[in-house]
C-alpha cells in the first residue's frame, strides 16, 4: 500500500488563522480498467525536481495478461489471413497460366486461319 509519511498540511480556519500539522497518509490504488488492487504495483516517493509527494503505479498485470492474449489471438488470425492471401495469389497465378496457354493456342489458330485465306 503506498503511503506518504510526515506530510505537512496547512489549512485555514474561518478567521483565516493558519493551522499546520503533520500527517502520514496511506491509500490504496486500483486499476481503472479492471478494478483489481495495485498495491504491489505502486509506491509513494518524492518527485526529484519539485520535491512533492508522488505515486508511481506500474501497469496492471491482469490487464497486461489480457492484452497479451488479445495480441496472440490477433497474431494467429493474421497468420491465417496471410496464408489465405498466399493461397489466393497462387490460384491467380494458376488461372493466369491457364489463360495464357489458351490465348497462345487461340493465336496459333488465328495465324493458321489467316494463312489459309
Amino acid at each position: 500500500m503506498p503511503n506518504f509519511n510526515n506530510i505537512e498540511i496547512t489549512i485555514f480556519d474561518e478567521n483565516q488563522n493558519e493551522i499546520t500539522g503533520v500527517a502520514d497518509i496511506d491509500f490504496e490504488v486500483y486499476c481503472g480498467t479492471c478494478g483489481k488492487g495495485l498495491c504491489n504495483q505502486s509506491h509513494g516517493r518524492v518527485s526529484e525536481k519539485r520535491k512533492q509527494p508522488q505515486v508511481v503505479v506500474e501497469a496492471c498485470p491482469s490487464c497486461i495478461k489480457e492484452k497479451d492474449s488479445e495480441i496472440e489471438r490477433y497474431s494467429d488470425e493474421n497468420d491465417k489471413l496471410l496464408d489465405e492471401i498466399c493461397d489466393l495469389k497462387e490460384k491467380i497465378e494458376n488461372i493466369k497460366d491457364e489463360y495464357e496457354e489458351e490465348i497462345s493456342q487461340l493465336k496459333d489458330k488465328i495465324y493458321e486461319l489467316e494463312n489459309k485465306l
